[in-house]
Order: structure tokens, then C-alpha cells, then sequence
């Protein structure tokens, strides 16, 4: 096991500030040609009560080890392998291990490299791009954008005036975007263009009557037109 001083340093340096995870090893490995660094570690701590039951008849109960993928630095990898302690409680016979906040719960990959994500997505980097940069797949690339980032489906409320156009998105797709013809405020993007999913931004007969123009080429137009026909004569029934 390494100095607690030199040991807490590496720590720090990788992003983890957890005063119970401990060093035991630092290795260094070639996987698929890139250089990989094995951060080999503990996590334990004394326990006084069961999480359970609350009873004071808890023992340590050997560990469980994980592998956590840490931040890049200087196109190396980290990868951090963590041997978790196990607890048993006698008094209720369950199981449990110990909990750290530099990864979520059943996650491979920490929350600063969550964060490093996240960064190179602002700068407009394709998923596959940011994926061959950290080493890691770009649907996992997607899911983190995903899981810390919740745009707001519309505007509350419809201008009088909208403008509808479609645009390229990703690879041969093509997605659709509706603006204030006014302010050219972003309304709604949607990520196709299907009549069904355009109409699903305008629900209610009330919504649909406050627009009063709509500036779009000629196939949107055609075909919102026909589909708003068939809307009108179900508001016809349900409304009148």
C-alpha cells in the first residue's frame, strides 16, 4: 500500500476526494493500443449500526470489486478498480457494501467523466467523436447527455405567427423545428418530421385556433392541412 501523503495526492489528482477509498496498487496496461492506467483501491469503513434493521450487529464481510472508468488526462486512460466492503448483520442476516459519491449506484463510469462529457458536447462534438476521444461507446456518449440534460418539450403557450422548416440532424435524418415569426424564438424541435409527431405540438382546439399564419414549404403545409382536416371534423364531434 502506497504513503497515505503520496496516496491522497494521486487521489485528488484523478478527481476523488473521498477520505475512505485507499490505494493499494498502480499498474499499467495496453488495451487496444491505448495506454491504460490500473488504480488499484479499497473501499472500507466502520460501521456501527446495520442500514437495515438498525442494529448494532454488523461485521465486515470480505468486498466486491468494480472497475470504474475515471477522466483522461494527456490521451491515457484510468480505470479504477474498486474493491467495495461487504457488511453482514447478524441480527437481520441482510447484506450490504460501502457507498462512495464518486460514481452512482450500479454505474461504470464516474461523475467527473460524466462532467468531461458533458463539456465536449457544449463545444458541438458529434457523440462518435467524443466517444473516440474518451475511450468509450457513443451510445453511452447519448445516455449521459441524456440523463443530465431535460429540455422543456415546448413553449407553454403558441405564438400567433410560427415558422416551420426542417433541417438535417444526424447522418440522413432529417428533424423539424418550429420558431416565432416575430421574435424567432425556438418553439419546438422535434427529431423527425412525421405528420403525427408535428401535430403532437398542437393538442387542444384552443391552442389551434390562437395561431393565426404559418410560413412553412409546401410539403409541411400539404400535410399538416390534410391531417388538420380529419382533427377538425373529431373537434367538430367532441367539442360541438
Amino acid at each position: 500500500m502506497l504513503g497515505m501523503s503520496i496516496s491522497d495526492s494521486i487521489l485528488k489528482l484523478v478527481g476523488i476526494e473521498d477520505k475512505n477509498i485507499k490505494i493499494n496498487d498502480i499498474s499499467h496496461q495496453t488495451i487496444n493500443g491505448v495506454q491504460c492506467h490500473i488504480i488499484e483501491t479499497k473501499l472500507s469503513y466502520d460501521v456501527e449500526r446495520c442500514e437495515n434493521c438498525g442494529f448494532p450487529d454488523v461485521i465486515k464481510n470480505g468486498t466486491h470489486q468494480t472497475k470504474i472508468r475515471l477522466s483522461s488526462f494527456n490521451g491515457d486512460r484510468y480505470i479504477l478498480k474498486l474493491a467495495k466492503q461487504r457488511y453482514r448483520c447478524y441480527h437481520c442476516n441482510s447484506t450490504f457494501g460501502a457507498k462512495t459519491d464518486i460514481v452512482k449506484f450500479n454505474y461504470s463510469l464516474s461523475k467527473r467523466f460524466d462532467e468531461d462529457i458533458l463539456a465536449q458536447a457544449c463545444s458541438s462534438l458529434t457523440a462518435t467523436q467524443i466517444a473516440k476521444m474518451y475511450g468509450c461507446s457513443a451510445s453511452s456518449v447519448i445516455r449521459i447527455i441524456n440523463r443530465h440534460c431535460h429540455p422543456k418539450y415546448r413553449e407553454p403557450v403558441l405564438p400567433k405567427h410560427l415558422c416551420f422548416d426542417e433541417f438535417r440532424s444526424t447522418r440522413r435524418l432529417m428533424s423539424f423545428i418550429c420558431c416565432d415569426s416575430d421574435t424567432h424564438k425556438i418553439i419546438v424541435k422535434l427529431s423527425n418530421r412525421l405528420t403525427k409527431t408535428i401535430l403532437s405540438i398542437v393538442i387542444t382546439l384552443s391552442e389551434r385556433q390562437q395561431v393565426e399564419t404559418v410560413v412553412a414549404d409546401i410539403s409541411i403545409l400539404l400535410n399538416i392541412f390534410f391531417q388538420t382536416l380529419k382533427l377538425s371534423l373529431i373537434d367538430s364531434i367532441l367539442f360541438n
